[in-house]
């Protein structure tokens, strides 16, 4: 598929779109703040060609991902004016680059407005498109390809914010295919951390080549149960699972040492949790 034709089906008339990609350090910085990305995405080079939104009525904004030639869709704005010069009070307080904007006169300032369409709304963040070339304004007529549209549950949190309950993992790791970001995250080796949500007793454990790496040792546990010495007469539905290092795949031989020492961090050793404790010289039980 391409984009002209899903933009057809979204309701709007595609020689009234044009396509924009953003990446780079700035891009990164606004991303994550709607305000602060439509001042960023409001204010571009006038005249550019590259930056041109004449005679566009709906611009449809992409943002970079990891992979250099696609990009993910980040919502449809409506041009409401021509350019105008900027002014600092049009500025959002705190946008990191309002002095750019003070002292360059090659930028000029677009009035926009979010357009709440059902469709792309749905789409956002999901649908991934080819995107060859360097940052800019395209026509819709330009052959864009549609390469995927993620399965909206396959948004990896990322390891500082995982917390997932037995049973959402195993849904997820017994359709993995559906779940590619998923896939590359857990394909990593870490010390990983369970949690017994009825009593409060932790688990730590190691992830690495010898028991294949996260996502292997996860689906171990999701198609197995949580079968560890002091966890397996437990029901594996009571544990969620988080993350507490990823390791450098270098690191294995210091494996060990770091499980020991999160182990002792946080009193994970029986009888105040479910690892046995190799090390009672340590005093701590």
């Amino acid at each position: 598929m391409i984009l002209r034709t899903l933009l057809k089906g979204a309701g709007l008339n595609p020689d009234q779109c044009k396509i924009v990609k953003h990446s780079g350090e700035k891009f990164e910085a606004v991303k994550g703040n709607d305000i602060f990305f439509m001042a960023y995405q409001s204010c571009q080079p006038y005249p550019s060609p590259k930056w041109d939104f004449t005679g566009c009525k709906y611009l449809i904004a992409f943002g970079g991902t990891e992979t250099s030639h696609t990009a993910s869709l980040i919502g449809c704005y409506r041009i409401l004016s021509t350019p105008i010069p900027i002014c600092p009070a049009q500025m959002p307080e705190g946008y990191p680059y309002i002095d750019t904007y003070r002292t360059d006169s090659k930028n000029m300032f677009y009035k926009m407005a979010i357009i709440k369409n059902e469709e792309l709304d749905s789409l956002k963040d999901r649908l991934i498109i080819e995107w060859n070339g360097r940052d800019g304004i395209r026509t819709s007529k330009y052959p864009v390809k549609v390469l995927s549209i993620l399965n909206p549950k396959d948004v990896f949190p990322g390891y500082e914010k995982l917390s997932i309950m037995f049973q959402d993992l195993k849904d997820i790791l017994d359709n993995i295919k559906e779940f590619p970001n998923w896939r590359t995250a857990l394909d990593v080796y870490a010390i990983y951390l369970l949690t017994d949500v009825q009593t409060g007793k932790l688990y730590v454990g190691s992830a690495t080549a010898n028991n294949g790496g996260l996502l292997n040792r996860w689906m171990h546990y999701t198609t197995n149960g949580i079968d560890n010495d002091l966890t397996k007469s437990i029901p594996s539905e009571r544990f969620r699972f988080s993350v507490l290092e990823i390791l450098n795949k270098r690191e294995a031989n210091s494996v060990i040492d770091k499980e020991y020492a999160w182990m002792e961090r946080l009193c994970s050793y029986t009888p105040l949790g479910y690892n046995n404790n190799p090390h009672k010289s340590y005093g701590l039980f």
